[in-house]
């Protein structure tokens, strides 16, 4: 199973998103750790309702920050979070139908976490040591 390790490359050097970030590294290390292979679905369901209300959370407290420091990128940003519920609502759907797996599921999350993080909001990071 992919494994999330906390390392500083998902840090951006703003202490809000920075603290987000690590407690979304700290979620789904938990979670995964809570998860196996073969979970049951009434089991794993909550655990991903929890990452997907706290993903809300930190994609609405992020854009938010990039809306008050006039980030030229904003939209783009959004419409990033936007795929990503989007394709996280989508691979739960087949979860609870039985077409996907807790791994897959975590090689999403994983996958799109560490790119997300250590390119785009490392490029919105660069914007605000700019300012």
């Amino acid at each position: 199973m992919a494994e999330l390790r906390s390392e500083l490359i998902y840090e951006t050097g703003n202490a809000d998103i920075d603290l987000q970030h690590r407690y979304l590294v700290d979620l789904i290390k938990r979670i995964q750790g809570d998860l196996k292979h073969d979970t049951p679905t009434e089991e794993a369901m909550p655990l991903f309702d929890e990452l997907m209300k706290y993903s809300h959370f930190h994609f609405a407290s992020e854009e938010n920050i990039m809306r008050k420091n006039g980030y030229d990128e904003l939209a783009t940003h959004i419409n990033q979070h936007q795929a990503f519920i989007e394709h996280f609502e989508d691979k739960l759907k087949a979860f609870q139908k039985g077409d996907e797996d807790v791994d897959t599921i975590f090689e999403f999350l994983i996958d799109w976490f560490a790119l997300h993080t250590s390119h785009d909001d490392k490029k919105f990071a660069g914007f605000l040591n700019n300012q």
